[in-house]
């Protein structure tokens, strides 16, 4: 796992799928976990959805499993994204989880996808409480502002994951739109004449 999670890291996910022994049936949760998330990754939520199926036989019970199952769910949406929020909130009823901001974040996101808008700010909320520059927290309120028309929260929630993470993956995919606007725009004038 340690491994595989450097290689993947790195952007070998090929390297990193095949150290875990992806599709191999691997009877290691954590590797079915890492190999779940490897696929969610690179959108392939079908690979993802087979090897939670086959951990599933043999892990049911297992936390684990739940929290691949919630990422599925996330990913894919639909029917499975009401099973995700539940296992967000039984977790987050866990005893040590309510202050564990990737849950709370993981719960809002569920909201979020499901239009509930107002608890999904709550749950991002209480995760900025515990964790104020949590980056997916952070992330999830960019969002969610967006999702609401809220564009003085947008840019709120933009300045505060810029000042705490200016790398994140969020923010370079949003430089990157915007250049790529200005470039596109600058290949067009407005004519005077009418």
């Amino acid at each position: 796992v340690v491994a595989a999670t450097a290689f993947f890291a790195e952007g070998e996910v090929e390297e990193a799928l095949t150290t875990l022994g992806a599709g191999c049936k691997s009877r290691d949760i954590e590797c079915v976990a890492l190999i779940v998330h490897i696929y969610l990754s690179i959108a392939r939520p079908d690979l993802a959805k087979k090897e939670y199926e086959a951990a599933k036989k043999w892990a049911d019970d297992s936390l684990l499993i739940q929290m691949v199952e919630a990422a599925i769910g996330l990913a894919v949406g639909s029917r499975t994204l009401q099973t995700a929020q539940y296992i967000y909130a039984e977790q987050v009823s866990a005893p040590g989880s309510s202050t564990n901001p990737a849950i709370l974040t993981a719960k809002g996101i569920s909201h979020i996808l499901l239009g509930a808008y107002s608890d999904a700010e709550n749950a991002l909320n209480e995760a900025l409480t515990i964790d104020s520059k949590y980056a997916e927290a952070l992330a999830a309120k960019v969002t969610l502002a967006e999702l609401k028309g809220k564009k003085g929260e947008v840019d709120e929630a933009i300045s505060r994951l810029q000042s705490s993470h200016p790398d994140y993956i969020l923010l370079k995919d949003l430089t990157e739109k915007e250049s790529a606007f200005d470039t596109a725009a600058s290949q067009f004038s407005l004519s005077s004449e009418a």
